[in-house]
């Protein structure tokens, strides 16, 4: 019975493979929604260390706020846009699980958030 089921397996990932939303190749092992390479070159910010930073001054005056971050630097044409693309356009909600859990983790680490009652996304464009 186990062949069969991995006979099964193997020709799902044939038929629907598990391919990294920002370099378009296979990603191994399954389960793993961005490769390794990108998963190492993903352009992380230091908001989370530093309360005064780019994305807070998008509020000030604004609203108050105690901490504001961005996970990720957006740039155009970049592969961080089509993990982006990925989630918003084509659906992959498990891309902005994964993204979340890596902003959850900063945010655990950082003096600025621990204490947080409300966390609310904003996309910024």
């Amino acid at each position: 019975m186990n062949a069969i089921i991995d006979i099964l397996s193997e020709l799902k990932n044939v038929i629907f493979p598990n391919v990294c939303p920002a370099c378009h190749n296979n990603v191994m092992p399954q389960g793993r929604l961005v490769c390794t390479p990108c998963l190492c070159e993903l352009p992380f910010t230091d908001h989370f260390d530093h309360h005064d930073n780019k994305v807070a001054s998008h509020f000030y005056g604004r609203v108050k706020i105690y901490s504001a971050a961005g996970l990720l630097y957006f740039r155009e044409n970049s592969f961080v846009q089509d993990i982006v693309h990925s989630f918003k356009y084509n659906h992959n909600k498990e891309i902005g699980i994964v993204l979340g859990k890596m902003a959850g983790e900063k945010m655990l680490m950082s003096s600025g958030f621990r204490q947080a009652e409300v966390i609310s996304p904003v996309p910024l464009h």
